[in-house]
């Protein structure tokens, strides 16, 4: 309750206005500061004041559109991910689709359904064998593997369990994530299990495999990361492990024997898989990285640097060589698209492309991204992808930059495939035999000689004299003859 006052209460429809008096007298004072000021710097005695600088504008960016395309994307759907595999771009519809294209030309390769409408259908990955070349589709309860020419299915894998996250491929192997974070190899012949191994946690990431020491690396929720050996029969499987007390942010990446991978504590961890150090010993920590954010995905590589997004925009660039961190934070950047010979570009959250040297603030060049909403990642050339949900391309590169082809798209000094010794099993064993007696039995085949016995003449039998006729009985008394 209020408090009774003796001062009036003021007009609801005629407003207070302020006394006069105070703000004359603080006009009156600035008016003479101005004027003493004038005159000081008029005398040369003022004080040393620089005019502020204009605002930085960076200079266009001098760069031609290569090709557009133009998806043929349905009324309702739209397209989920892009992505850049050995030259050609995959599309992911909401329906189920996946539609591919040339990257250096834009053309159309070829559409094909591989999942209902709403199912789940992981990103594509490839796989390179000494006698096809595929692309890999993870799906629920399969794994297809695809002619990347036209899309014909050259394999397909029928698991014992439901997928849980994409899969890893090596020769003549998938390694598939089942719920509950168990890890099995499959052979692709004939869906034979190899072994199986059981993390702490569930896993949501696909594994990954290094062909250069032929191990599977795989990392739960709960930041348990292992390196697996791919042997068929093994003392001891795991070649390492590390508890990095974080869940991993995204998937992850290798270069050679080394391992990249963000987790939710803000840290890039480096992973030396092979032997090293005074004891030879794998899976050695190199360095870590502290970021500027919660990391985003996992890291994008290239030939020098990482390439790190964080949640809220922001993009992080850390050199590849221990304790070279020239590296730089573009809190305005969404996303790596390209390495150019004079800088990065990178797609910012304003819907400009921007041209970053040494200092994000200060880009090299900037363009008007015309309305595309997103990007592809592209580590192997200065080509520039943006995309739309819509399924718009646009391909973009510097001025006066040569004709793509697509073996830019690929790895200079792409590794051989690995053939590993693949033994025999107890179920290869078996399989082998029932082979070997069923083709021996097909080449000489049994021949049973029959020898039907010549059955007898006829010989009529000779006449019997017809039986005597039994004498009649009482019925009364059965044992008594009845006298006639």
């Amino acid at each position: 309750m209020s408090k009774p006052t003796d001062q009036p209460v003021p007009s609801l429809s005629r407003p207070q206005r302020p006394p006069v008096g105070p703000l004359l007298a603080v006009a009156m004072s600035a008016i003479v500061g101005l004027t003493a000021l004038e005159g000081a710097v008029a005398a040369g005695t003022a004080p040393d004041i620089m005019p502020a600088p204009p605002p930085y504008r960076a200079p266009r960016l001098d760069a031609r559109v290569v090709w557009d395309s133009h998806l043929p994307a349905g009324q309702v759907a739209q397209f989920t991910s892009f992505h850049l595999l050995d030259g050609l771009i995959y599309a992911i519809g909401t329906d189920g689709v996946v539609m591919t294209m040339r990257a250096d030309t834009g053309e159309v390769s070829w559409i094909r359904r591989l999942v209902p409408e709403g199912d789940r259908l992981w990103p594509p990955l490839a796989y390179h064998a000494k006698d096809v070349n595929a692309v890999v589709f993870t799906l629920l309860h399969d794994v297809v593997l695809l002619d990347p020419k036209n899309g014909v299915e050259v394999n397909r894998l029928d698991v014992a369990k439901s997928c849980a996250a994409p899969v890893a491929v090596a020769p003549g192997h998938v390694f598939v994530m089942h719920p509950g974070g168990h890890l099995a190899s499959y052979r692709l012949r004939d869906d034979y299990i190899h072994w199986r191994v059981s993390f702490d946690g569930y896993v949501s990431l696909a594994p990954l495999y290094v062909p250069a020491l032929n191990i599977v690396v795989a990392a739960d929720e709960v930041g348990l990361v292992a390196g697996i050996k791919n042997v068929d029969r093994a003392d001891h499987r795991v070649l390492f492990k590390h508890h990095l007390q974080s869940r991993p942010s995204g998937p992850l990446a290798q270069d050679g024997h080394m391992l990249y991978l963000s987790t939710e504590n803000q840290l890039l961890h480096a992973i030396d898989m092979g032997e090293t150090g005074p004891e030879d010993k794998p899976g050695e920590i190199v360095w870590q990285y502290r970021l500027a954010g919660i990391p985003q995905g996992g890291p994008t590589l290239t030939g020098t640097a990482v390439y790190q997004s964080t949640y809220g925009g922001g993009l992080q660039r850390i050199a590849k060589q221990p304790g070279e961190f020239r590296g730089w934070f573009d809190p305005a950047a969404r996303e790596f698209l390209a390495e150019w010979s004079n800088g990065v570009v990178v797609l910012r959250g304003d819907g400009q492309i921007a041209l970053i040297g040494r200092d994000p603030a200060a880009p090299l060049a900037v363009a008007d991204a015309g309305g595309f909403d997103g990007g592809i990642p592209n580590p192997w050339n200065d080509a520039v992808f943006l995309t739309t949900r819509l399924g718009t391309i646009r391909c973009i590169r510097p001025a006066g930059a040569p004709p793509l082809q697509l073996a830019s798209f690929m790895p200079a000094a792409a590794p051989a495939p690995v053939e590993f010794e693949d033994r025999e099993t107890a179920i290869d064993k078996l399989r082998r035999e029932a082979a070997e007696r069923r083709a021996k039995r097909e080449q000489t085949p049994t021949v049973v000689e029959v020898t039907v016995p010549t059955p007898s003449p006829a010989v009529r039998a000779a006449e019997e004299a017809p039986a005597p006729r039994p004498a009649p009985r009482d019925p009364l008394r059965s044992n008594i003859p009845v006298v006639e």
